[in-house]
């Protein structure tokens, strides 16, 4: 394979491999002898060995289309620099990551238009779930966010 610009995607890997892309994807989800129902034990370990050498790592973002889970937590605080805030975003960035998930986090700047606008910008990103660490909250706001399922958690 040439020089590849940007990542190494499933498509790829098939063209390569002059097989079909949902056999790749089959084969590189599907943990162990499991793959094996979707093509041969040849076919399996060329795809596996191609992906392991060439660096082949999933796309969260196509991941995320088929389990409709993004991964993402939004944090929202009012100030970037507030110590205590600051501190409680470093647990939950470690919770995360140990459940595997990952965090992002913005800021208020303690005015209501910019939190829901922040808001609105996790929603947009699909985030599996927000957390706020702001003391000044659009309840109403809030209600719209629970109302579209959007799980969220005040501290």
């Amino acid at each position: 394979m040439g020089r590849v610009r940007g990542p190494l995607t499933l498509r790829m890997i098939a063209t390569e491999l002059g097989v079909s892309p949902s056999t790749v994807s089959r084969v590189l989800n599907t943990p162990g002898e499991d793959a094996l129902r979707w093509a041969s034990a040849d076919t399996v370990g060329r795809i596996r060995t191609f992906a392991t050498e060439n660096g082949y790592s999933p796309n969260p973002q196509a991941s995320s289309l088929r389990t409709r889970r993004s991964g993402l937590i939004g944090v929202l605080v009012p100030r970037l620099q507030d110590y205590v805030l600051a501190t409680i975003y470093e647990g939950i960035e470690e919770a995360a990551g140990e459940a595997g998930l990952s965090t992002f986090v913005t800021n208020s700047l303690d005015r209501l238009e910019a939190q829901r606008a922040r808001t609105k910008a996790m929603i947009d990103r699909r985030v599996d779930g927000l957390i706020y660490g702001d003391a000044h909250l659009d309840h109403e706001f809030l209600d719209e966010v629970d109302a579209q399922g959007i799980k969220f958690t005040l501290v």
